[in-house]
């Protein structure tokens, strides 16, 4: 299965996804990519964005830039 921001899950707000590869520019380009054919930190920037689909109030994040480049985890810590 392709894991894409956009991928509809409950809650999803379908507007947010273009917001998303604004913030995640590099997941734009990787549209369609199996997620396990991407790297860790790839990997984990996907799982924010797809998390802050369903507009959450709170996140709570372990080690949230572990695996990024620095580029990566300012994208992160903006989001």
């Amino acid at each position: 299965m392709r894991w894409d921001v956009a991928t509809p899950r409950w809650g999803a707000n379908p507007g947010r996804a273009e917001k998303l590869y604004s913030i995640f520019p590099n997941l734009a380009e990787m549209r369609g990519r199996l997620a396990a054919h991407m790297s860790g930190g790839e990997q984990q920037m996907l799982t924010v964005a797809r998390t802050l689909m369903g507009n959450p109030s709170l996140i709570l994040l372990d080690e949230p830039s572990e695996g990024l480049s620095p580029k990566s985890s300012e994208q992160v810590a903006q989001a």
